[in-house]
């Protein structure tokens, strides 16, 4: 693995002749093309399980230990914050591999309720660094038709970008609204925030360390599938120091005379004793502002 101009590239180096060596350079979206077109997915997402099964057994004995209060408090407190990176990490290439491999198993979703749940609940935890999102919309009622775990991810994915590459004091702004194109409904989920790279220099060299050498870069590619799969699209539009993020997903309608069954009409956290995506993935926008 090389670092060029801030950017992470694995290498494949080949002999071409006795004095010379013919050295190619992969970034993330070519990795991730190549997957695509290969059995690299299948083989191996085996190994991603383990590895997340793994990482759950680390945050028990973490919570264990944490609870008791000991002598050894600040050192337990100080595992905490590479376990939250580590557990981004795994989870976002298995998620990544989940949305190639998985069936559709598409849900009808009620749109609004999923957005509220989920900003809701990343602005709970975001209160500890001092950041939030606003959430506007007129929708209520309107449905979409997709995965409802890839729909969460992608979400909290829009969500922690907005966070993480935006100023301290910008409040990004989310908005769920419809639009029709050659005479077809899509429910639009979008968030708008100030850019770090166009505005911002308050980072200073935190943000070359944090974001360009440690971050895979994941979650741009985990909402386009998301929106691809959905049978949506993606945009990311970057005008007078702001970026907009969105998905346009078809809205769902059920067919005349049907009754409409909501299977996954929001989105609810059952506590499992361990992060979930949405926390691990709020974590660390706390972590990399700083606990109030």
């Amino acid at each position: 693995m090389v670092i060029i101009n801030g950017s992470c590239y694995c290498t494949r180096i080949a002999k071409f002749s006795e004095n010379t060596n013919v050295c190619e350079f992969f970034d993330v979206n070519t990795i991730l093309a190549l997957g695509a077109y290969t059995d690299t997915y299948k083989k191996i997402m085996p190994m991603m399980c383990s590895v997340e099964h793994n990482i759950s057994d680390m945050w028990k004995v973490y919570l264990s230990y944490s609870s008791l209060g000991s002598e050894n408090e600040d050192i337990v407190e100080e595992l905490r914050k590479p376990l939250i990176y580590a557990s981004s990490v795994v989870k976002s290439i298995t998620e990544y591999i989940h949305l190639g491999l998985t069936s559709k198993n598409h849900e009808v979703i009620d749109a609004y309720l999923l957005a509220k749940g989920i900003t809701d609940r990343c602005n709970s935890i975001l209160t500890k660094c001092g950041r939030c999102v606003n959430f506007l919309t007129e929708l209520d009622g309107f449905f979409i038709l997709a995965n409802h775990r890839h729909a969460i991810n992608a979400l909290v994915n829009s969500i922690q970008n907005a966070i993480l590459y935006s100023p301290r004091d910008c409040v990004p702004t989310i908005t769920l609204s419809k639009t029709s194109e050659d005479g077809k409904n899509f429910i639009v989920f979008q968030i708008i925030n100030e850019n770090i790279y166009f505005v911002n220099t308050e980072f200073g060299e935190k943000l070359d360390i944090n974001f360009d050498f440690q971050r895979l870069g994941l979650g741009i590619p985990l909402i386009k599938r998301f929106a691809e799969d959905a049978g949506g699209s993606f945009y990311l539009r970057e005008e007078n120091g702001k970026v907009a993020v969105g998905v346009k997903i078809p809205e769902y309608q059920a067919p005349a005379g049907s009754p409409l069954v909501l299977e996954g009409s929001g989105y609810v956290y059952y506590s499992t004793g361990i992060p979930d995506i949405v926390e691990i993935k709020m974590l660390e926008a706390v972590y990399f502002f700083g606990n109030n």
